[in-house]
């Protein structure tokens, strides 16, 4: 008796069962690295943003110097639109992305019904297997289009708010 859980009818919950979907993204690797890049541009925009703030209000406001306060806004300013344009980017890559791979697996899965025999579709329930290839092929897009940047994101905010962190004070951080 197996105890594999694909076989038992339960779904596998583990990263690498995504592996699969490597052959679909490789004709887009130019999207990927545009992805990858509004990601990286977004999560340090996103870091800066609340250290620019701080600067802002340590020196800025402080400062009898009004031209200060306004190359303070102005650079406030200038991150804030790179945040927005970045976020913009890293979106329309994801989304474009996750709807070019869906349908090459779209286009793959129907090849892959038409030649199988028809011995297959007598003993499969063609309803069932329409509603399963719908209900994981939306799984599978929402994998593709939004869920993987929001944990690449979430991962790079995670690193890069620690080293802030620590270059911000180190004893603090240590506790």
């Amino acid at each position: 008796m197996t105890t594999d859980a694909s076989t038992a009818g339960e779904p596998t919950r583990r990263l690498s069962s995504l592996r699969a979907l490597w052959p679909f993204l490789r004709p887009y690797r130019r999207a990927v690295g545009g992805a990858l890049l509004f990601l990286l541009l977004s999560t340090t925009a996103s870091l800066i943003l609340p250290a620019a703030v701080g600067q802002m209000i340590d020196h800025g406001f402080s400062a009898t110097d009004a031209d200060l306060i306004d190359r303070y806004f102005l650079a406030l300013f200038a991150v804030a639109a790179v945040l927005a344009l970045a976020t913009a980017g890293r979106f329309y890559f994801v989304s474009w992305l996750g709807e070019r791979v869906m349908a090459d697996l779209r286009r793959a899965l129907f090849n892959h019904l038409l030649r199988q025999e028809i011995g297959f579709f007598e003993q499969t329930r063609v309803g069932e297997l329409q509603s399963r290839l719908t209900a994981d092929t939306a799984l599978i897009q929402t994998v593709v289009g939004s869920s993987a940047s929001v944990a690449l994101r979430s991962m790079l905010m995670l690193v890069g708010a620690l080293g802030l962190l620590v270059a911000t004070s180190p004893k603090l951080s240590l506790l």
